[in-house]
């Protein structure tokens, strides 16, 4: 009598929406008023339900320049220097879990 032996493979597949994939971080801009470019926040989708945000910008010695607890606002640069440093938190409903980012942001002339 032979024996048949039959191998089931069950593989099991999901998805884990890892909320800091679908958050951009430009690490540059333009703000020099040609329309392109101009103004610079960490970009994500729209269909994020954003409970806890804030973004913080501060120039090289330490001065808070910008801070907007607003995902809707975007920074204009100003005062016009070359580098500076972000820190930024999003936290959204259904996670858990929040984006904690921080690196720096070169102005391009």
């Amino acid at each position: 009598m032979k024996k048949i032996i039959t191998t089931v493979a069950l593989v099991l597949s999901f998805s884990i929406n890892a909320m800091s994939q679908d958050v951009h971080i430009p690490n540059a801009f333009t703000p020099n008023g040609d329309g392109i470019n101009d103004t610079w926040k960490p970009e994500f989708a729209d269909t994020l339900n954003v409970k806890d945000y804030n973004l913080e910008i501060y120039d090289m010695s330490g001065t808070q320049v910008f801070n907007s607890r607003n995902p809707n606002v975007w920074w204009d640069g100003l005062p016009f220097d070359t580098v500076y440093v972000y820190r930024f938190y999003m936290k959204c409903k259904g996670f858990d879990t929040a984006i904690i980012k921080s690196g720096s942001i070169t102005l391009i002339h």
